[in-house]
């Protein structure tokens, strides 16, 4: 895909007025990199400059040139990469602004924060990014490690952080059992994000663990893998009610075996006759673990359940076929 959003769908009247996933989409507060050069010199400085975030678009960058990289932020991580960088300024006159410094100075810095993972270089992308502790990449702290290197701190928010990705064989079935497009993963962070976009079958919008997706309506076709625990509850059944609100077509959900036993379970069940199919994995799913780019990965203690509410169950279980059992459900009147 050339966006990790693609272009926004034509909308009626009455959509255009509910709040619904397509119009917050927002990179949110963050802080900026842009490349610019100085007049007769030509000499190379880089701008760092915050943005309060705004509407997918439309956020206020004051200066302009290209931009090298977007990380979440506050106004006070600007103030501090200002004062860290701070005898490395431009000459005073050279720019409008005062918040240019040395790019042979600042950019090694900026390449660090992409290769982590921790900076992103689009707007879209920066959509569906999450805020890092600042201890995690301040400059003081991470041009002094090697690349790859986690601090104590740096482990103990990613096992704290419950955003395990769904592997990528899963995500393509579900891509194939919703007829070749995911419009909404309404439960990701932007490292699976990415690495949907990377396969191929990336949804054209999605929300992270800090664009809360239970905030708003769904629309489309839907892939979602929820956050283990009560969350898994909120979410699904939040997905019912975007189903007889209409808004929702189709969805592939994966869940534990664990949550067939619960009370929401048996209810969204009866929710979704007769469009609801089953299937189970043939083996325990194999989730990666958060920010070891796809080199670790942890399944759950029971196995999982992938559930199909749609129009056609066929294509869901030929989707599915190879890798789970499908199960055929029979609608009682009784």
């Amino acid at each position: 895909m050339a966006s990790a959003y693609g272009k926004r769908k034509p909308r009626s009247q009455a959509e255009e007025q509910e709040t619904s996933l397509f119009d917050i989409q927002s990179p949110g507060s963050h802080i900026y990199f842009v490349l610019g050069f100085a007049p007769k010199t030509h000499k190379p400085y880089i701008y760092i400059g915050y943005s309060a975030g705004a509407k997918a678009g439309r956020s206020t960058h004051v200066e302009t040139g290209e931009i090298l990289a977007f990380i979440r932020a506050d106004k006070t991580h600007e103030t501090a990469l200002h004062n860290y960088y701070n005898e490395k300024r431009a000459p005073k006159g050279l720019f409008t602004s005062k918040d240019w410094f040395e790019a042979e100075i600042v950019r090694p810095y900026i390449s660090t924060l992409l290769d982590n993972h921790y900076a992103v270089s689009t707007e879209q992308q920066l959509c569906a990014a999450g805020k890092i502790a600042w201890e995690m990449w301040a400059p003081q702290f991470i041009q002094k490690r090697p690349r790859g290197f986690f601090t104590i701190c740096e482990e103990y928010l990613v096992k704290a952080r419950d955003t395990y990705q769904t592997p990528m064989y899963i995500v393509q079935a579900a891509q194939e059992a919703l007829g070749g497009q995911i419009d909404l993963d309404p439960a990701t962070s932007f490292e699976a994000h990415n690495n949907m976009i990377q396969a191929g079958c990336g949804p054209l919008y999605a929300f992270t663990e800090h664009t809360n997706g239970l905030t708003v309506a769904w629309q489309g076709s839907i892939f979602l893998n929820p956050p283990y625990g009560e969350k898994s509850k909120e979410f699904t059944m939040h997905l019912v009610e975007e189903i007889k609100n209409k808004h929702v077509k189709a969805a592939v959900i994966v869940l534990s075996l664990e949550h067939t036993t619960t009370e929401w379970f048996k209810k969204m069940h009866k929710a979704l006759l007769p469009k609801i199919a089953w299937a189970i994995p043939y083996d325990r799913i194999k989730f990666i673990i958060p920010r070891t780019l796809g080199t670790k990965t942890d399944s759950p203690i029971t196995g999982n359940i992938i559930v199909y509410y749609g129009p056609d169950k066929q294509r869901f279980w030929r989707a599915f076929y190879e890798i789970a059992y499908p199960l055929q459900l029979v609608d009682l009147d009784i």
